[in-house]
């Protein structure tokens, strides 16, 4: 499998809002809230982002931000044609490579409690920290890469 995995450009915007809206509707719906497609715009235009490009186009894509120690994941979405086929774990280790550069001490990230993917997270090692008004908010502690759960 070809993947590539290189900062967010312009032109991928709107598949990424695209996928993003795919994905994320129904919980926001759940939730009574509003999809906002220009404040979610306005929000993440500030942060680095990476997309995966798989041979069909833009397969995964994460905005994110740099802390003091810790970077934190905002978004982390895999396309739904995509998904299940090891792309994310793709995109994670990519992650776990920029905060060893970073030398960050965790990857931090909140997710909905209703979203499968909270299982995953915890299967990678990232600790519950909290949970309020139904998200959950995780981290994973960055250290020595073999000493991290299997991705």
């Amino acid at each position: 499998m070809t993947l590539l995995v290189r900062a967010v450009q312009s032109a991928d915007l709107d598949r990424v809002y695209v996928v993003m809206k795919e994905n994320m509707l129904g919980y926001y719906q759940q939730r009574k809230e509003p999809w906002n497609e220009q404040a979610l715009r306005r929000f993440f235009a500030d942060l680095s982002g990476a997309v995966v490009e798989h041979k069909s186009g833009l397969a995964a894509f994460s905005f994110y931000e740099v802390h003091p120690n810790r970077l934190h994941i905002h978004t982390f979405q895999v396309a739904a044609e995509h998904q299940n086929r090891l792309i994310g774990g793709c995109l994670f280790k990519w992650y776990l490579e920029l905060a060893r550069v970073l030398a960050v001490g965790s990857i931090s990230c909140a997710v909905y409690e209703q979203n499968p993917a909270l299982v995953l997270y915890l299967r990678l090692g990232f600790e519950e920290r909290e949970r309020q008004a139904g998200v959950v908010h995780l981290s994973l502690a960055v250290g020595d890469p073999h000493e991290l759960r299997h991705v």
